[in-house]
């Protein structure tokens, strides 16, 4: 499992990774955070994504969850501007 490496960037701090595929080792880096523990845990989000995979999805907004039910969501219109 890696665990990665937080360092400072300018005035901030920055979550380093390296991910590997085939023969290719790439480098990665978060966004700049102005505390460490802001980067530290950017770049534990980045690590779990690794760690799932294909098994990794991506968190949603509320409003999107909410357009995700309404899409499939079979009722008479009327009902289905009421849930909106």
């Amino acid at each position: 499992m890696q665990t990665g490496s937080v360092t400072r960037h300018g005035r901030g701090w920055r979550g380093h990774w390296r991910e590997v595929k085939g023969d290719d080792a790439k480098r990665h880096s978060t966004a700049t955070f102005a505390k460490k523990g802001e980067a530290r845990v950017a770049l534990n989000r980045e690590l779990d994504r690794l760690a799932l995979g294909a098994r990794y999805r991506a968190p949603i907004t509320l409003q999107e969850l909410a357009d995700r039910f309404l899409d499939q969501y079979v009722a008479s219109p009327q009902t289905v501007k009421y849930a909106r």
